[in-house]
């Protein structure tokens, strides 16, 4: 049986799951962004397409083995940092996923004071399903501010009422 992996975390898409197989995929995106490339200037300096560049980045499609090596001396690195083997991908990784497990836990806590700042009638409605909903909405606007380069501020009374109005019914 093939292990999975939740890669929400990683700020890729977070309602898809990965076989492990993909995780050089996961490492191409942070080789290249490591470089201060887009996916664009690495399709221009390999000779491959943008389109394909981000097919393999999602998981998509797998690069054969001379993609792999273009790419590799486009991006001056050892194909190993493509399958994850090398320690600064590896540590980057794991910092982004302690970024995103503490960004994660600051919208629950963020929530659950929200919640506990209504009125009983208004809280009673607030289902377990709907404080989940809630709890990933505000992860996304936190996310954004910190992906724009932005400190995550929390949004303010109004905006978290429209939120958890807008998170949908049970």
């Amino acid at each position: 049986m093939q292990e999975f992996y939740s890669l929400g975390v990683l700020g890729i898409d977070s309602n898809r799951e990965y076989k492990a197989d993909s995780m050089r995929q996961i490492t191409l995106k942070i080789a290249r962004e490591t470089r201060g490339l887009t996916q664009e200037e690495l399709a221009e300096v390999t000779g491959f397409s943008q389109p394909d560049i981000s097919r393999w980045e999602k998981g998509v499609r797998s690069p054969t083995a001379e993609q792999i090596f273009v790419i590799t001396e486009a991006l001056g690195c050892d194909p190993a940092e493509l399958f994850g083997v090398n320690p600064n991908i590896q540590a980057q990784m794991q910092a982004k996923r302690d970024e995103s497990a503490l960004l994660l836990e600051r919208a629950a806590l963020l929530a659950a004071e929200y919640v506990e700042s209504l009125s009983a009638a208004d809280r009673k409605a607030v289902t377990p399903k709907k404080f989940g909903k809630f709890v990933a909405c505000l992860y996304a606007v936190l996310m954004e501010q910190q992906d724009s380069g932005h400190d995550p501020i929390p949004p303010g009374d109004t905006m978290m009422r429209m939120i958890l109005s807008q998170v949908g019914h049970d």
